[in-house]
């Protein structure tokens, strides 16, 4: 992530920091939209991977090994979307499996976009960035677990 760039910029230029621990946006943001990135019985592994290379281009991924991943969690994807769903199917990952865009996360103006893989790599699944791009079974939790629509009295997008 950019956060270990940002701190060797401030330690190269002499400039104090501290580093406060959080949670990372990659599993924040799909729980606030009522997607746990691993659950008993559907998902035990999970990967944060890049959507895009440091210049733009598209990354140098492993996607044998991505596919076989019980959930894939890509940051700063929304712009290669069609062609990372499509690397994940070629390498194995069944075309039917659900994907969820989560636009703006833990906004008010948070915006969920749910789908297949097949959808995305066909290129019928519009979304904007920032979004997290997140591949696997436990979008299907989101029916259960979707508290925030309770809370907010939301109508589902």
């Amino acid at each position: 992530g950019r956060g270990g760039e940002e701190a060797i910029f401030l330690k190269e230029k002499g400039i104090p920091f501290e580093i406060v621990p959080g949670i990372t946006s990659a599993i924040s943001v799909p729980l606030y939209a009522g997607v746990p990135v691993t659950h008993r019985g559907t998902a035990s592994s999970f990967a944060v991977v890049t959507g895009h290379g440091s210049k733009g281009q598209f990354p140098d991924i492993n996607w044998e090994a991505l596919a076989g991943i019980d959930t894939v969690i890509f940051l700063m994807g929304v712009s290669n979307r069609q062609k990372i769903a499509q690397n994940l199917i070629n390498a194995g990952k069944n075309p039917e499996t659900p994907v969820i865009f989560i636009e703006k996360g833990t906004t008010r103006e948070q915006k969920e976009v749910e789908s297949t893989l097949k959808e995305v790599a066909e290129g019928g699944v519009k979304v904007h960035p920032p979004a997290i791009f997140l591949v696997g079974e436990v979008v299907k939790l989101r029916e259960k677990i979707n508290w925030l629509e309770d809370v907010l009295g939301r109508v589902k997008v």
